[in-house]
């Protein structure tokens, strides 16, 4: 299965490029654990109880997973697709439909292992 990840940052200048490498660099670990813990709790439900259980098992799991490494490391831990399964558990803001988008189009011309992308982005402050 194919994994790319997303990264956000913060202002402009030279340490924002340092930032991107160092967020990049946290982003991998923590999207090559939320693989690891997943694949884990699949194989364990599978070898229990076959496949169809795995698959419910998955969908269950992986939210789970993802909002206890949000909470471990700080930061927003989620899974989202231009097909969107479940509104309630993440869908795509603008930012990342377009990435996503890109990743189709990349899908065609490279691994998809290789592919990810990470980009500081300043966002406007929310209102009081």
């Amino acid at each position: 299965m194919a994994h790319g990840f997303l990264a956000l940052a913060l202002c402009a200048s030279q340490a924002m490029a340092d930032d991107l490498v160092k967020f990049q660099e946290d982003s991998q670990k923590v999207v090559k654990e939320m693989v690891s813990q997943r694949g884990s709790a699949l194989q364990k439900e599978m070898a229990a109880n076959g496949p169809v259980a795995a698959i419910k098992a998955c969908k269950d799991l992986a939210p789970a997973i993802t909002f206890d490494l949000s909470r471990k490391t700080g930061q927003r831990v989620t899974r989202v697709s231009l097909k969107t399964r479940n509104p309630l558990l993440g869908s795509p803001d603008a930012w990342e439909q377009k990435v996503l988008a890109d990743f189709a189009v990349r899908l065609e011309k490279e691994n998809p292992a290789n592919r990810e992308f990470a980009e500081i982005v300043v966002e406007p402050l929310c209102a009081p």
